[in-house]
């Protein structure tokens, strides 16, 4: 009976190395996205927060509040997957203008998004706005990477 146990923790450890191989290679290929993904839920998070406080503290419309909380965001967003996602790499005098492209694009798809969940659908305003923000993931990081930080 030792002897199978003995087995099955060696075929375990042997698992568990192989999880791991798997997991540092996965990290080590999709870096660059991972780090994207994690901008953005710092950004996400500022822009929840900013928008949340522009609606109950100060009882400005959720559309609004929505542009407004954009223009916050958007400082934050560009420097840090400049000069950290996608390490600073280009003209910033050409990197600006494509970016201010795809915030224009963003902007007016997520107030139609927004709209069309909250007006539309009836969801509340932060669900509206969580979905708004998850619609930009993929497409937002394949532009950034092959138009604007190219």
């Amino acid at each position: 009976m030792s002897c199978f146990k003995s087995v099955l923790s060696v075929r375990n450890r042997i698992q568990l190395k192989d999880i791991v191989s798997i997991i540092r290679s996965a990290i080590s290929k999709y870096q660059q996205f991972l780090i994207y993904l994690l901008v953005g839920v710092m950004t996400s998070i500022i822009d929840i927060s900013v928008y949340w406080l522009l609606i109950e503290l100060f009882h400005i419309w959720y559309l609004l509040s929505s542009a407004l909380t954009g223009f916050v965001v958007l400082l934050f967003h560009y420097s840090a997957n400049r000069i950290v996602t996608f390490k600073g790499g280009g003209q910033k005098r050409e990197q600006i203008p494509r970016y201010l492209i795809l915030v224009v694009f963003n902007y007016v798809v997520g107030l139609g998004i927004l709209y069309f969940w909250v007006d539309i659908i009836g969801v509340h305003y932060m669900i509206g706005n969580i979905l708004k923000i998850l619609s930009y993931l993929l497409y937002t990081y394949t532009i950034m990477k092959k138009f604007v930080f190219k």
